[in-house]
């Protein structure tokens, strides 16, 4: 894992194969080992504030260019899967759902910063439940 100074492309990340099972076995398994350890499966709030910390020990590691970053940045992933599993949310559809919307948003520099436009018509052709809850399109 690089620094905060290193270029971030986004290739080369996934250096092993992929978990079997996709999210949904990972957020089973998270759960699982949640309940055989005795650790925390229904405070939400709870979740949240132990999230919150393992966000910032992820961000000292990275800051710091330590190589143990990566370990810490899956403690994330792992807590936000059983923060989904006490909320009852299927984090592998919500996820794939979500991608299939942001796929569709289009984006400009305004200002040096990326602002989404609008959806069109022609971007939200069929789809228009999304649409409507992703604010409509103008017409």
């Amino acid at each position: 894992m690089s620094g905060p100074e290193d270029e971030r492309s986004g290739e080369g990340w996934a250096s092993g194969p992929p978990m079997p099972g996709g999210v949904r076995a990972v957020q089973q398994r998270v759960m699982a080992n949640k309940v055989a350890k005795g650790f925390n499966t229904t405070d939400v709030t709870l979740e949240l504030c132990l999230l919150q910390g393992e966000i910032a020990e992820f961000f000292g590691a990275w800051r710091r260019g330590q190589p143990h970053a990566a370990q810490e940045l899956a403690d994330v992933a792992i807590y936000v899967m059983g923060l989904a599993g006490i909320a009852g949310v299927d984090l592998e559809a919500e996820i794939d759902a979500k991608m299939r919307v942001n796929e569709r948003r289009r984006y400009q520099r305004q200002h040096g910063v990326m602002t989404r436009l609008p959806a069109s018509p022609d971007t939200c052709a069929g789809r228009d439940a999304i649409c409507e809850r992703d604010g409509g399109w103008e017409r």
